[in-house]
C-alpha cells in the first residue's frame, strides 16, 4: 500500500467514533467517504515529476482503487509560467523540467473531467541535498535493517521526508524447461524464462525527520525499513531505491499528523483519528474534502543492491516464499499425445529410470500447477528492470 493508498483508506477511518474496546462495533461511515479526491503530488524543479489522482475507498472495499483519468494537471510558477503534465498511465500524470529556480513559489492546478477545479496556494520550493548513502546491516535477530544518511552543509533543509521502492528477484518452485503443444513436447526457448521474476512494492510508511534541534543539519542512520530474516525479499537479490525530499514547516506538520492518524492507532493512549487538512481545495467549494499535500523542490535518489551472497552472517532460514505447498506429479510417456491438463499445469523436465544399470529410459515429464511453475502468477514480472545489475 503506497502513500496514496494510505490516504484512500484514511478518510473512512477518520469518521469512526471513539468507543470502548471490549464489544465489537461497526461504525456508521460518512456516505461520501469513498468519493473524496486524493492528489498525491510533488513538483520536482530539476527532474521528473509525477502526480497521482484517485478517489478514497470505503473501509471495507477491497476492489481496485478508483483512479481519476482525463484530468488536466498543471503547475504554475510565481513568475507566471505554467508546466503541463501529460497523462502517462491510469491516474498518473507526469512532466520533466530541468533547472527551475528554487527562489520561485509554485502551485498545482487540477481540473477534473467534470469541470471541477482544484488548486493549492503557492508554496515555497524546498532544497534537498544529495543522499550521502543508503546503508544496511544485519541485526541481532539476523534481519536486515536499511538506513538513509544525509547532510546539508549549508544548514538549510532541516526537515526531510523519505519514500522508497523495493524490487527483488524471486524464483518459482520449479523451473520449467519444456512445454507441451498439440501432442508434442518442445524445449522452452531461452527467452521464455518463467522461473525468475521481479516484484516491486512501494513504501507504505511515513518517514520523516528534522534536525532543527541539532547544531548541524546531519541525519545519520535514519531507519528506512526492516526486512525479516525469513523474507523472500532477501532470498536471492534485493534492491531498494530511496527518494529524499526537503519539507517546509507546513509539509512537516501535514506528514506528522498523517502519521499519527495512520500508524499510531490501536490503544486508548494513542491519538484519535481526525480529518487531515491538506493544502489543496476546490476553488468553487472550499468545504469539499480533498486529500493530499502539494510540495515542490528538488528530490534526491539513491539505489543499492543486496545479493544473498553478501548475507554470509545469516544462518540461512527456510524463506517465507509463495511456494510452500507446491508438489510435482508425473506425466507418463503414453499420456503425452492426449494430455489435456496444460491449461492448469506446466511441464518441468524429463524423468528417467535406469533399470538394472542399463541405459536411461524416459518415464515421462514432471509437471506442476501453473501457480507453482510460472513465477508471473505471483504478482511479478519476468522482464528484468532496466536498472537491474
Amino acid at each position: 500500500m503506497s502513500f496514496r493508498a494510505l490516504l484512500r483508506r484514511l478518510v473512512p477511518m477518520s469518521f469512526i467514533a471513539v468507543i470502548g474496546c471490549i464489544e465489537p462495533y461497526t461504525p456508521e461511515l460518512n456516505p461520501n467517504a469513498d468519493k473524496f479526491l486524493v492528489i498525491d503530488a510533488f513538483f520536482n524543479t530539476d527532474g521528473n515529476s509525477e502526480v497521482i489522482l484517485s478517489r478514497t475507498q470505503s473501509l471495507y472495499d477491497t476492489d481496485v482503487p478508483q483512479v481519476v483519468t482525463n484530468a488536466t494537471v498543471e503547475v504554475e510558477s510565481s513568475n507566471g509560467e505554467r508546466y503541463r503534465f501529460s497523462q502517462t498511465g491510469s491516474g498518473k500524470y507526469s512532466t520533466f523540467q530541468r533547472g527551475l529556480s528554487l527562489a520561485n513559489t509554485y502551485r498545482i492546478i487540477v481540473t477534473t473531467a467534470d469541470g471541477k477545479k482544484y488548486q493549492s496556494p503557492f508554496v515555497q520550493a524546498s532544497p534537498s541535498p544529495r543522499i550521502d548513502s543508503v546503508t544496511w546491516e544485519v541485526t541481532s535477530d539476523q534481519g536486515v535493517q536499511i538506513y538513509a544518511n544525509t547532510r546539508d552543509a549549508e544548514n538549510k533543509t532541516k526537515r526531510y521526508l523519505w519514500k522508497y521502492t523495493e524490487t527483488w528477484l524471486y524464483t518459482s518452485a520449479f523451473q520449467s524447461s519444456y512445454f507441451w503443444e498439440n501432442g508434442s513436447i518442445y524445449l522452452r526457448p531461452a527467452g521464455d524464462d518463467i522461473y525468475r521474476c521481479y516484484q516491486t512494492e512501494f513504501s507504505t510508511k511515513i518517514l520523516y525527520s528534522t534536525t532543527e534541534s541539532l547544531a548541524e543539519d546531519i541525519v545519520s542512520k535514519f531507519p528506512v525499513t526492516y526486512i525479516p530474516r525469513t523474507s523472500e525479499r532477501i532470498s536471492n537479490k534485493y534492491s531498494i531505491l530511496v527518494t529524499q525530499f526537503g519539507l517546509t514547516q507546513e509539509g512537516l506538520d501535514y506528514w506528522t499528523q498523517l502519521k499519527k492518524n495512520t500508524e499510531n492507532l490501536g490503544t486508548l493512549f494513542d491519538p484519535q483519528p481526525s480529518i487531515i487538512s491538506g493544502n489543496i481545495q476546490n476553488t468553487n467549494d472550499p468545504k469539499e474534502v480533498v486529500l493530499g499535500f502539494f510540495s515542490a523542490g528538488v528530490s534526491s535518489e539513491k539505489r543499492i543492491f543486496i545479493p544473498v551472497e553478501k548475507l554470509t552472517r545469516l544462518s540461512f532460514p527456510n524463506y517465507d516464499t509463495k511456494y510452500k505447498n507446491c508438489a510435482s506429479t508425473l506425466l507418463q510417456v503414453n499420456e503425452i499425445p492426449t494430455w489435456n491438463g496444460f491449461a492448469n499445469e506446466l511441464l518441468i523436465g524429463p524423468v528417467y529410470s535406469v533399470p538394472n544399470g542399463g541405459p536411461p529410459q524416459l518415464l515421462g515429464y514432471s509437471k506442476g500447477s501453473i501457480e507453482c511453475v510460472d513465477c508471473r502468477r505471483k504478482n511479478g514480472t519476468n522482464v528484468k528492470p532496466a536498472f537491474w545489475q
